[in-house]
């Protein structure tokens, strides 16, 4: 029963972030890729991205806390976990091996 919500929040989360205007470029199990402009305030897009899917979510299971986690990058990677940031702690893109945009 759970996977069923999780497919059925995914999938709401996905409908709101089109709604919104994000291009979206892929799913894979449970991410979303979302194409996000380089011009625009990366950190700002990032927390929007993430409080749809948490609010979509959210509708299939009121009682439990939802959270999100993300990756800013040049394309999608495996296993990378930690997102890297500029001096003054602001999101920059992973780009392989370590390096940020």
């Amino acid at each position: 029963p759970f996977q069923g919500l999780a497919a059925d929040g995914n999938k709401l989360a996905i409908f709101n972030l089109i709604k919104k205007g994000y291009d979206i470029c892929g799913f894979v199990h449970d991410e979303v890729m979302v194409n996000i402009p380089k011009d625009c305030d990366l950190n700002d897009a990032v927390e929007e991205v993430q409080r749809i899917m948490c609010e979509s979510m959210q509708e299939f299971t009121p009682d439990v806390p939802i959270q999100t986690s993300s990756l800013l990058a040049d394309r999608w990677y495996k296993d990378v976990d930690d997102q890297p940031v500029d001096t003054a702690g602001r999101i920059v893109p992973y780009c392989g091996n370590g390096c940020a945009t």
